[in-house]
């Protein structure tokens, strides 16, 4: 018997195959886009699941950084002033709080209270607390009260080294608070008043870039008015950088036309993502009813 063998025609079809999983692609690229945008806008705004992005990064920092400490990590809650999120982190010595953003650890809360030496830390911070008050007494019009933070670390030798060294030394850890009490004054006054205060820390530690300086203007001794967070970076601002900074000088005490640019932008935010979504689950649905008639169609031509 003689056997023939017939040659098979093996060439792939990629043209029919790309026609049919071109729309899944599509569907799925665009499904991604949405998704990724979400929590990218999500982890930036505070929005779930924002917090739980995060706390694997400050799990695995405190992991990294104090091996031999067991921490218990809880989500307390996002501060919006700085963008960070903060977590209750508790030890047998106590509680501390880490912030983290943008999935890396940004305070640390542990080292600044139980590692460091709070006592020089103290001391340190004193000698720039009453160097900004004597400088601003001649600011006119208002009482300026500062209080300063900073961690110094518990290191053999400190304890000979003077306050000022150290604040030149640890400078980079200084949080600064500036309380301003007056009369109400217009925004843009307060953002003079607010730039005074900027030169003097300039003034006083000038090659330095603290942590971080916040400003609170309270008008008629208790209704706060205007606000300033202000990171390090800020130091080196001109006159004129600093006071047209972005996100830096707030209004707390809202007038009714910010509160009703406020209500829209809210408004046209959520019909942003409401539109990209019902796109994307509009486009995945056409699809899915498209595949199911021809599914059936062929099923009853067969």
């Amino acid at each position: 018997m003689k056997l023939e063998f017939q040659e098979t025609n093996t060439k792939f079809d990629w043209k029919g195959t790309w026609q049919r999983v071109k729309k899944p692609l599509l569907i799925a690229f665009l499904a991604l886009v949405v998704i990724v945008s979400y929590m990218l806008y999500a982890e930036t705004t505070g929005l779930f699941p924002g917090q739980l992005l995060n706390r694997p990064a400050v799990a695995n920092y405190l992991e990294e950084k104090y091996p031999d400490t067991d921490f218990e990590i809880t989500f307390k809650e996002f501060d919006k002033v700085r963008e960070r999120y903060v977590y209750l982190c508790k030890t047998n010595t106590g509680m501390y709080l880490v912030t983290s953003k943008r999935f890396k650890v940004r305070e640390d809360g542990y080292y600044r209270d139980y590692v460091c030496n709070q006592e020089l830390s103290d001391q340190a911070g004193q000698v720039l607390e009453e160097s900004l008050l004597t400088l601003w007494e001649g600011i006119e019009g208002s009482t300026i009260v500062p209080e300063v933070s900073m961690a110094v670390p518990n290191v053999e030798g400190h304890e000979t080294t003077k306050p000022e060294d150290l604040l030149v030394q640890y400078g980079h850890t200084v949080k600064l608070t500036a309380t301003i009490t007056g009369a109400a004054i217009a925004y843009e006054d307060y953002v003079e008043l607010a730039w005074k205060i900027m030169a003097h820390v300039r003034e006083m530690i000038p090659d330095t870039r603290v942590d971080f300086i916040q400003v609170f203007y309270y008008r008629d001794g208790d209704v706060l008015q205007y606000e300033s967070h202000l990171q390090g970076y800020s130091l080196i601002f001109s006159e004129s950088g600093f006071k047209n900074a972005k996100n830096s000088h707030y209004y707390v005490e809202l007038t009714e036309e910010h509160q009703k640019s406020i209500r829209w932008y809210s408004v046209i935010r959520v019909v942003n993502f409401v539109v990209i979504g019902g796109t994307v689950i509009g486009l995945g649905t056409l699809w899915i009813v498209r595949r199911y008639k021809k599914h059936k169609k062929d099923k009853g031509a067969a």
